[in-house]
């Protein structure tokens, strides 16, 4: 019983949280582990500010944060909700327990669609569960990784982490399984889209090989904007690779700060140097690019 009332207080601390960073960090805690861990491997959480639903693994990083606070990362759902409306396009490349797919699906609704893509076969088929469970049907997820070219690819995954299994990235590794890879521009074309409003993108560290297969697609059918992360990068954030292959295809940047308290994107000069935030909003360097940008930061 008494453990029970601490897991409804931490879980009502975290559907409460007002900050827009460090779920993932406080879910993960040892004292707040040992509380929350109790019970169950998995869970349904609802998705904080949506109607949504996502089947977790409470004992995981990613699946304990979203089990206490409905979110791992708030900012990056709350752009993403910002950005898309009913019946928009939405593609959600390294969807891993599908939180922020679910989100989208939410936001586009019925009319919408959302197209996934994740090669780790248990958080594929968790994200399958969370699409059924939430009666999404214009969500599709391929159990699949995408990159230049087809091939069978080893997918390094942290066991105390399995949110950051990376196909580029080997560092504390517990397990290495053989995934299929699909070339991104083939798989995306067959897919028959057309206007993709928002591509979300979370490969750690396997985005530029993600953009290589895809590019001659992304020429003739550019998404509105790409939401991204870069980690771990050294220099100048203009000298990274991925964000030249994208500033080629003819796409301007905006930081998404860690805040506090209030979220507000922060355009990223031609002239920008030193390191910025980790994730990133790119977005078309025309009018379209500029309303997403206002739509973002409107009060």
């Amino acid at each position: 019983m008494i453990q029970g009332a601490a897991r409804s207080a931490l879980r009502f601390l975290g559907r409460h949280y007002p900050l827009y960073s460090g779920c993932g960090t406080f879910a993960n805690l040892a004292p707040w582990r040992a509380v929350m861990a109790t019970g169950p491997e998995e869970a349904v959480a609802g998705i904080r500010d949506t109607g949504a639903r996502l089947v977790v693994p409470v004992g995981d990083f990613i699946g304990a944060a979203v089990h206490s606070f409905g979110d791992l990362d708030p900012k990056v759902t709350w752009v993403a909700r910002r950005i898309l409306r009913p019946g928009d396009t939405a593609i959600d490349i390294g969807a891993n327990l599908g939180l922020v797919s679910m989100a989208m699906a939410d936001a586009v609704g019925p009319t919408g669609r959302v197209e996934a893509f994740e090669p780790q076969p248990r958080f594929a088929a968790l994200a399958r569960r969370s699409a059924e469970l939430n009666g999404y049907r214009h969500f599709n997820l391929q159990a699949i990784a995408l990159g230049r070219g087809d091939a069978e690819v080893d997918l390094h995954i942290p066991h105390d982490n399995m949110g950051r299994a990376s196909i580029g990235r080997a560092e504390g590794t517990d397990e290495v399984i053989r995934v299929r890879q699909r070339d991104a521009g083939a798989a995306l074309e067959a897919l028959g889209l057309g206007p993709i409003r928002l591509i979300k993108m979370d490969v750690e560290g396997y985005e530029t090989e993600v953009i290589a297969g895809a590019e001659a697609f992304l020429r003739r059918n550019p998404p509105d904007a790409i939401l991204f992360e870069l980690n771990d990068y050294e220099g100048d954030f203009r000298d990274q690779p991925l964000v030249g292959q994208l500033a080629a295809l003819g796409y301007g940047f905006a930081e998404m700060p860690k805040v506090l308290w209030r979220m507000r994107l922060r355009r990223i000069g031609p002239d920008a140097g030193g390191r910025l935030a980790n994730d990133i909003l790119a977005v078309r360097r025309d009018a379209t690019g500029e309303a997403i940008l206002r739509a973002v930061n409107a009060v």
